[in-house]
């Protein structure tokens, strides 16, 4: 049976050439489509790098008075440097208000600080290893020292956030690698060893310690862009470039802190400052997590219908061609074959020509593996099951292959097995 099936196989290859390119297409974008799912969810399960729970922001707003307004032109640097420090101090006053709030835990000023959030201040930081420089890019987030204590960002050395803390109160900086430091040994040792204490060029500031990167969402690829946490100190003219208050409440206070908000002159009449969108960072990402879950389903949506498309178009393909047989079926029953017979022949024919596709699809992502690798799926490989990952991608691109080969070969192989011999050869 084998033999014959074979020769049958040899015999139809014009017809069988076109239906293993379509089979080996066909699993080339299933395999792909897996992957890019796979490594979906992975990003999910990376560290966030901060905690948001029982966290609260607004933002911060500076209000001009009517005599800067009427006589802007006017205004000489030493007025200026006067209006810059009265906002300062209205700023540390502020802050310093909301710390003393018995339901605070800490707080802190920030700019682009906060998780949930699609700003990125890209900037490069190079460092100078022996007669080499070394450059890697991170999104800068700047904040009052506290601001660790009210993320409680995460030491990858084994520090405290008050340690972080003190680091940041000492002018250094923390630096959040990106996942190349998870999945990279070298890279791993170069920072754990060579980074820290190290400083940045052309700026005299240093490395203070290792944190993980902060990411703007729970879904965001962290593959080639870290995080710097910049050190903004209390009192400084450099709160003027904070636009955000962050506080950390103590665990079901929430609501107290809330209450206790509302009547801050801040909010009620504000004068030099103004705070503006009061909520828990609780709200912000329910919100955006559900707008990365509606991508998602749009996405394995996108997907099912793709297949769905895939699987028709094999279904007619299967089914003209089991048409095209059905004289030879109807041959076959006079000799004696029965329906199960004649169902595994087809099936086998498929499954076969299915093998070909798959072994030909297998030899094509071996041989370009650096390509893809490099290229499209640059993503999946820093991962490092990223081998295992591929081989689950195939063994599931085979599995929906099989499946819409059996339905595909059985629906109008079983139809064919009912026709009456007569009818299926009066043609003949």
């Amino acid at each position: 049976m084998k033999r014959a099936l074979l020769s049958q196989i040899k015999h139809d290859w014009k017809e069988n050439l076109w239906l293993v390119i379509e089979l080996m297409i066909v699993s080339l974008v299933i395999w792909w489509l897996t992957l890019t799912l796979l490594r979906s969810y992975k990003d999910s399960q990376v560290p966030l790098g901060a905690d948001m729970t029982d966290v609260y922001a607004a933002e911060i707003t500076l209000l001009p008075s009517g005599e800067e307004n009427n006589h802007a032109s006017e205004n000489t640097h030493e007025q200026i440097s006067e209006q810059d420090e009265r906002y300062v101090n209205a700023l540390q006053a502020m802050l310093d208000r909301v710390k003393s709030l018995p339901m605070v835990e800490a707080a802190a000023l920030g700019n682009n600080a906060m998780p949930y959030s699609y700003m990125n201040i890209d900037q490069g930081i190079s460092t100078l290893q022996g007669k080499d420089t070394v450059t890697f890019y991170t999104n800068i987030r700047g904040m009052t020292p506290d601001g660790a204590r009210v993320l409680r960002l995460q030491s990858l050395t084994d520090l405290t956030t008050d340690d972080l803390k003190k680091i940041l109160e000492k002018g250094d900086i923390l630096i959040g690698p990106s996942l190349e430091y998870e999945v990279n040994d070298s890279v791993k040792d170069f920072f754990k060893n060579h980074l820290v204490g190290k400083e940045v060029l052309y700026t005299g500031i240093k490395i203070g310690g290792l944190i993980h990167a902060v990411r703007r969402t729970d879904y965001e690829t962290n593959i080639l862009k870290g995080t710097t946490i910049r050190p903004i100190m209390e009192g400084s003219r450099a709160l003027l470039e904070l636009d955000n208050l962050l506080v950390r409440v103590k665990p079901g206070m929430g609501k107290e802190f809330m209450e206790a908000m509302q009547q801050e002159p801040a909010l009620v009449s504000p004068t030099l400052i103004a705070l503006n969108k009061l909520r828990s960072m609780e709200r912000d990402k329910k919100l955006i997590l559900w707008k990365d879950q509606v991508n998602n389903r749009t996405k394995i949506a996108g997907i099912i219908f793709l297949l769905v498309i895939i699987f028709i178009g094999l279904l007619g393909t299967f089914w003209y061609r089991v048409y095209l047989r059905t004289p030879e079926v109807a041959v076959r029953k006079t000799f004696g074959a029965t329906d199960i017979d004649i169902f595994r022949r087809f099936l086998s024919e498929a499954f076969m020509i299915l093998g070909i596709a798959l072994g030909l699809s297998l030899i094509i992502c071996l041989v370009s593996m650096d390509y893809l690798t490099n290229n499209l799926l640059q993503y999946v490989a820093y991962f490092k099951t990223w081998k295992w990952d591929m081989t689950l991608a195939g063994l599931i691109t085979m599995a929906v292959m099989s499946l819409m080969i059996f339905i595909g070969v059985g629906i109008p192989a079983r139809r064919a097995m009912k026709i009456e011999t007569a009818v299926a050869l009066k043609e003949e």
